[in-house]
């Protein structure tokens, strides 16, 4: 019996929004981002520089695997009592001065090995046997097995990608928390 759906977190463009340009984090290490681990030496003074206009619940930041998050998709993880993740506090600031509050970094506690690799569709044949197997995925493949009780996980497989349940998808659009957010389908097999 496969698991419910499964989506792969992406950001979705939206027109003239706020994008981060720029950080002060020159003291913090990104990959402990991208870990699993908590986080408990995160700087109090951690800041993310934005332009653009139009609030968004998933902040951009380019060339990242950060996901910076509205005080609402906060809420609606914790109304739902989603667990695996914490919320990293930050300032946002725009580059005419402006505050912006209530974002946080969402630090996702769990990684999974949940690739499925023989259903996950390759760039070239050589498939998981090159050096860094993560660059020659196309579409990855989940494997259902490896999915019970899990509502956001990290791949280990390719950290960078982070995946979310049915569930976790329904307490976002409930509050009304997705804007800036693409829910990809995931395969699962």
């Amino acid at each position: 019996m496969k698991p419910n759906n499964f989506y792969n977190l992406t950001f979705k463009e939206v027109p003239r929004a706020i994008i981060c340009v720029r950080d002060n984090l020159t003291d913090f290490d990104p990959e402990l981002l991208v870990s699993g681990r908590s986080i408990s030496d995160w700087p109090s003074d951690a800041t993310l520089i934005v332009e653009g206009y139009e609030l968004t619940d998933y902040l951009f930041y380019p060339l990242s695997s950060w996901i910076t998050v509205s005080e609402k998709v906060q809420l609606a993880i914790r109304r739902s009592n989603l667990q695996g993740v914490q919320f990293l506090p930050l300032r946002v600031e725009h580059v005419s001065g402006a505050s912006l509050p209530g974002y946080s970094v969402l630090n996702v506690l769990e990684v999974r090995s949940a690739l499925d690799v023989g259903h996950t569709e390759w760039l070239t044949p050589e498939r998981e046997k090159s050096q860094y197997p993560e660059l020659n995925i196309w579409k990855i493949a989940l494997d259902s097995q490896k999915l019970r009780g899990a509502h956001i996980f990290r791949l280990a497989e390719v950290r960078t990608e982070v995946f979310v349940s049915e569930v976790f998808v329904q307490s976002l659009r409930t509050e009304k928390a997705t804007k800036g957010f693409n829910f990809i389908k995931a395969r699962i097999e």
